[in-house]
C-alpha cells in the first residue's frame, strides 16, 4: 500500500470540504449521496475530526434522502470518526441497509437508481458497487454480520460473470478496494 504525503491528503480533504460547502440552490441542490461518499473519503484519508459534525448532521438531517450506498458510506464514515457498533446512528443506518437487501439464488445484493443527468450517481449506481460498499460497511461494524457471506458470494458471482458493470468510464477501483479489505 502506498503512503501519501499527509500535507497533500490534508489539502485534498480541505478541497473536498470546500466543494461540499459551496453555495447551492433549489435548481442545483447538493447531492447528499455524493456528500456521504466524500465525507467518508475525508474521514478515511485524513483527519476524521474535520468531518465528524458533517457526518452526524448528514445522518440526523438527511437520512431519509440517502440511498443505500450512501448509507453504507455514512456508516463507514461514522466508524472512522470513532463511533462504535452500538451507536444509535450506526444501528439506524444498519437497519435501513438490511431492510433494503434483495435476496436471490446467487446471494444478497442491493441496488440504487441513478438520478438522470446526475454524473455522481451514474458513477456509483451499479449493483456491484453498491453491494460492495454495503459489504464493507457491514464488515466494519461486525465482521460476522449474517448478511456478509451471501453478499460477498453475490458480488464475486457477478464479478466473474460481468465484471464491474455500471458507473462512468469503467472505474471500478473503489469496490475492488473494499472487497480486498475483507481478505485476511
Amino acid at each position: 500500500e502506498k503512503d501519501f504525503d499527509p500535507a497533500i491528503v490534508n489539502r485534498a480533504g480541505l478541497y473536498l470540504l470546500g466543494y461540499l460547502d459551496r453555495s447551492t440552490d433549489i435548481a442545483n441542490p447538493q447531492n447528499v449521496n455524493e456528500k456521504a461518499r466524500m465525507l467518508y473519503a475525508i474521514a478515511a484519508a485524513g483527519d476524521p475530526t474535520l468531518v465528524a459534525p458533517s457526518l452526524q448532521a448528514l445522518f440526523e438531517q438527511q437520512r431519509a434522502a440517502l440511498n443505500v450506498q450512501a448509507k453504507a458510506w455514512t456508516v463507514l464514515g461514522l466508524m472512522e470518526i470513532g463511533k462504535d457498533r452500538s451507536d444509535p446512528a450506526i444501528q439506524a443506518l444498519l437497519g435501513d441497509i438490511t431492510a433494503g437487501v434483495i435476496p436471490s439464488a446467487n446471494g444478497n445484493h442491493w441496488e440504487i437508481t441513478a438520478i438522470p443527468g446526475n454524473y455522481s450517481d451514474a458513477y456509483s449506481a451499479g449493483t456491484n458497487e453498491t453491494t460492495a460498499a454495503v459489504v464493507a460497511a457491514l464488515a466494519s461494524v461486525d465482521a460476522n454480520h449474517p448478511l456478509i457471506e451471501e453478499s460477498v458470494r453475490w458480488v464475486m458471482s457477478a464479478r466473474r460473470s460481468q465484471g464491474w458493470t455500471g458507473g462512468a468510464g469503467g472505474a471500478r477501483r473503489p469496490s475492488h478496494i473494499h472487497l480486498n479489505s475483507l481478505r485476511g
